[in-house]
Formats: structure tokens, sequence, C-alpha cells
């Protein structure tokens, strides 16, 4: 606004540059949390309003860049109020960001960023999006708020591919880490080196999500045709942070071997005093290459988004709008990692 507050008022109050408080103000990826929330405060305290002539250059852009045989494409961030793991969950969804923004950026095109929680109503997200001239959404995992929101939302202008699942599916297409493989391999990686007694500490969350379900079913479906030699352990499926559950369930059965959901149980193990792998081995679900100390599988996430933008841009050079007659579900396969929390193959 002409003689209003600017960018670069904001950027000098806070100590940063005019780009970060730009792109905070527009919740795109690559900037702190921290910094973004001050950004804020300081953007709100100080009466900071959009000058509607940039705003208009800007949605013009936007719509010549389409016309120009280039996309606008716009990724969605979930609304993580209430959330207790909001932090992570969102350092998360900007990391399919900053990937995405990649991808499209290699096919000239751009990404803008806009959450869930700044609009009150689908049709002003909706008309907000026409005004940038956005007509391919990318989808992060849905959050149960998101998933009952969406369910009203009018899909009939825009293709939208989902990325990663979240507690439910969006009515698009999805390309998501395959949970069922990565247990059906964290399985019988552990059955070839010889461990009998193997506790999946599968957990769950409240309620089920998308990846629950493939989890559970593939444990299932591996445990129906277990050898007489192997005995069966009850399944760890409380929610996914209860530690002191997780630990009740480990001394009762006292499993040879744990699959575990994510890398904060093997930590778990650890204080209880259990000695990995010595005495039980830990294989993670979800583990990192950064990570050498934990086995286990973890998702391809670059080559994931990597699938979703270029199936994106397909079905919006097809110009294929709304809700897809059949929906896709394409399932990239988790990659193994060797740790120390395993003992080698001999």
């Amino acid at each position: 606004m002409i003689g209003g507050v600017t960018l670069s008022d904001i950027a000098r109050k806070v100590g940063c540059d005019k780009s970060t408080v730009s792109r905070a103000l527009r919740n795109q990826p690559g900037v702190d949390p921290k910094t973004s929330r001050r950004i804020r405060e300081v953007a709100e305290k100080m009466g900071y309003r959009p000058d509607p002539v940039q705003a208009y250059a800007a949605a013009r852009r936007w719509r010549d860049r389409a016309a120009g045989g280039t996309y606008a494409v716009a990724l969605l961030m979930p609304d993580y109020r209430g959330d207790a793991n909001a932090e992570i969950r969102r350092q998360r969804t900007e990391v399919i960001g900053t990937l995405a923004r990649e991808r499209l950026a290699a096919l000239g095109c751009s990404l803008d960023v806009l959450d869930f929680a700044e609009y009150p109503s689908l049709s002003s997200l909706s008309r907000v999006l026409s005004a940038r001239g956005i007509r391919g959404l990318i989808i992060p995992p849905l959050t149960p708020l998101d998933r009952d929101r969406l369910s009203q939302f009018d899909w009939s202008q825009f293709t939208a591919v989902g990325c990663q699942a979240g507690w439910s599916l969006p009515p698009v297409h999805v390309v998501e880490n395959d949970e069922y493989y990565g247990v059906q391999k964290a399985w019988r990686e552990l059955v070839s080196r010889g461990y009998r007694r193997i506790g999946p500490a599968l957990a769950s969350h409240a309620p089920w999500a998308e990846d629950d379900y493939l989890r559970h079913g593939a444990i299932a479906a591996e445990r129906a045709n277990v050898s007489r030699d192997q005995s069966i352990v009850p399944v760890f499926d409380g929610r996914t942070q209860d530690r002191d559950g997780f630990c009740r369930w480990y001394e009762t059965h006292r499993p040879d071997a744990v699959i575990g959901f994510h890398l904060g149980m093997y930590h778990w193990l650890v204080d209880m005093g259990v000695r990995v792998p010595e005495e039980t081995a830990f294989v993670c679900l979800h583990a990192s290459s950064q990570n050498t100390a934990v086995a286990g599988l973890s998702a391809q996430l670059d080559r994931i988004v990597q699938v979703a933008v270029d199936l994106l841009m397909a079905e919006i050079r097809d110009n294929l709008w709304g809700i897809p007659a059949l929906r896709q579900r394409v399932l990239i396969e988790p990659v193994w990692l060797e740790g120390a929390s395993l003992s080698p193959r001999t």
C-alpha cells in the first residue's frame, strides 16, 4: 500500500532480507519456521497490508505464464492447528515443496504455496487460485481437518495429485511411499538373518491414517505364512508416541527383533537399557541415510515428488480436469539401509 508498511520495513525490523519476508508471508518453503512466525507477528503489529496493485501484477504474471505454455502450480499447506507434531509435519511438507519447486523449474513452471488456515472458506481459496491462474494442485499429506474440508472442494476447475498419504487420500491421483513393501522387506530381512521372535511395533494414528492400513495389512499377510520355528509376537498398535505402552509391550513379549514405526522407538529401547542388536535387533520403517546407527527402510521422497509432478503436468497437458474417473495410486518402494542396530548377514 502506498505510504504504508512495506516488505522492506518488515525486513529491517526482523533483521532479514526482503525476499525472506516475501516467502514467509506467502507460506513458501525455505524459511525457518521460527523466523516465519516472527515475520508474521511483526507484519501484523506493523499493520502490513499487501499492495493491491502489486497483487494484481503478480496475478497477471501467473496468467501470462500459463498463456505462454508454462503453468502455475500450487502446493496446499495443510492446517496444522491443534496438531502436537505440527512443526515436524510442516517441515516435511516444506521439503515436499522444495523438491516440487525444483522439478517444476526444470520443466519451466513455477510453484506457489497456499496455507489452508488462511482461507475461511473453500470458495475464497478457489477465488485466489483462479486469480493467480493456478490450475494444478499438489496435495501433501492431509490432516483430519483438511480431509473434512476438501470433501466439499469443487475440483472441476483444477487437476491435482496427492504427494504422500495422510489421514485419508484426496479424491485424485496419489504418489506415495510403499508402506506395505517396507513392512514386507523388513520382516523378510529379519527372517533371513535368523530372527524368530519378531515384534512388529507398527503403532497407529488417531484416527487411523491410510499408511496404518498398509502396514498392518502387510504384517498380517507375512504372519499368515510363518514357519513352525517362529513365534507370534502380538503387534504393538498403540499410538505413535505412546512410549509407556511401547515399553510395556516390549517387557511383556521380549522379541529378539523389533520392526519399529519410527526412530524414536529405537531410542526408547536404548533408554530402557536394551542392548541393540545383541539383545534385540531393531529395524525402522522410516530410517534415514544420515543415521548409520539404525537399519531399515527410507522413503525415496525425491522420487515420489518427481513422479507426482510429472503425473500432474501430464494431466494438465491433456486438459484433464476435476476428479479422475479412474484414480491411480502409485507406490514407490523405499530403499533398504544397513545399520548397526541389526546384526550383519553371516
